[in-house]
């Protein structure tokens, strides 16, 4: 318990008269003694909690101040001030002046949260944040907002060029585009894929409808063809200066002057179901090394078998009851003069009339 100063006043006053003195003009005010409880003290004759009073905070006469749009408070002796409902203090002086949290507060909410023309991860303040990535797994990181024309996900897509924005409302209000230039995928859903799609005119080295780069190896207008091979670049200078090639493997014509045609040309190789120099696919109905035999008309298929089980005889058929054309000439089985005498097989002539077989492969029996 602290005794006020009169208190000790009035002990030295008794002390005088003890010792035979005159003790005049001693008075405790009242006529008694004024004691605070702890942790209270004594402020201008008045018991003050210093804890926790904001006009004698940790001492006597250690005002907490305050600005505008803010409170203040005694804890423990030390002043705290908090600004009021909506306001905010950015400066560190009295008062809370902006109407804007200081930094940005909310890095997934769409919003410039610090007025500072930053919104979200475009925000340093967001560096660090889960949402903008700040953390190793990067799978929650995604394109937040679909119509700022800011790559929010940095993964080179935009806005509603993001799959993030599929179901955004912004990106539903608008026409489906292609998002992804070079995905291979048709992502609009309208049948044109990548530089084939009008969208993708000037993006990711595409340019619709017509190639105009003739020599960067790219299929710039999506239609299969690159560079020199492509109809569009027949003029181009990069094309008048290289080596002619068999443009288009399937027209007839022999594009480049070389005196081979379509998959005779060295150029088709494994273009339009070209096989140069040798007949590798032997039941696709083509000519594929353009020699002008076709799947097992050409020696190249001899014994292939690659028509469901079916061997392929260029030699001459041999197999006479397999349903199978083996030579490729045209004719099956017994109606093949290959098998006349082969198999009951009598090749023009029915001879045998009682066997229930069609000897001559006319379809009678």
């Amino acid at each position: 318990m602290e005794i006020a100063t009169c208190r000790t006043l009035l002990n030295l006053s008794a002390s005088i008269v003890f010792f035979g003195f005159l003790a005049g003009g001693v008075s405790c005010g009242n006529g008694g003694e004024k004691e605070c409880e702890d942790p209270e003290i004594l402020c201008d004759g008045e018991c003050v909690d210093p804890e926790s009073d904001v006009d004698n905070c940790g001492k006597c006469g250690n005002v907490c101040e305050t600005g505008e749009h803010q409170t203040a408070s005694c804890s423990s002796g030390d002043c705290e001030r908090k600004c009021s409902k909506g306001y905010y203090d950015c400066d560190d002086d009295l008062g809370c002046e902006s109407e804007n949290p200081c930094t940005e507060s909310d890095c997934d909410d769409d919003e410039d949260n610090d007025d500072d023309g930053d919104t979200d991860c475009e925000d340093s303040d967001c560096e660090d944040d889960e949402a903008c990535g700040g953390n190793e797994d990067t799978s929650t990181v995604r394109e937040r907002n679909c119509s700022d024309d800011v790559d929010n996900d940095d993964d080179g897509d935009t806005d509603c060029e993001d799959d993030d924005c599929e179901d955004d409302s912004a990106c539903k209000a608008t026409a489906k585009i292609e998002r992804d230039c070079d995905d291979g995928e048709d992502n609009d859903d309208d049948g044109d894929t990548d530089c084939e799609d009008s969208d993708c005119d000037d993006t990711d080295d595409c340019e619709y409808k017509e190639e105009q780069t003739c020599d960067d190896e790219l299929d710039n207008d999506g239609d299969g063809d690159t560079d020199c091979e492509d109809s569009d670049c027949e003029d181009d200078s990069a094309c008048e200066a290289a080596p002619q090639t068999e443009k288009d493997c399937d027209d007839g014509e022999d594009n480049d002057d070389d005196g081979d045609t379509d998959c005779e040309d060295s150029d088709c190789d494994n273009k339009n179901g070209c096989e140069y120099e040798e007949e590798q696919t032997c039941d696709d109905d083509l000519d594929n090394d353009g020699d002008g035999d076709t799947d097992c008309a050409d020696a190249d298929c001899d014994g292939d078998t690659s028509n469901d089980g079916n061997k392929c005889e260029y030699e001459g058929e041999e197999s006479c009851d397999d349903g199978f054309d083996n030579d490729g000439d045209g004719k099956t089985d017994c109606a093949d003069s290959d098998c006349d005498n082969a198999d009951d097989c009598e090749y023009k002539e029915e001879q045998t009339c009682d066997d229930e077989i069609d000897n001559d492969g006319d379809g009678d029996t």
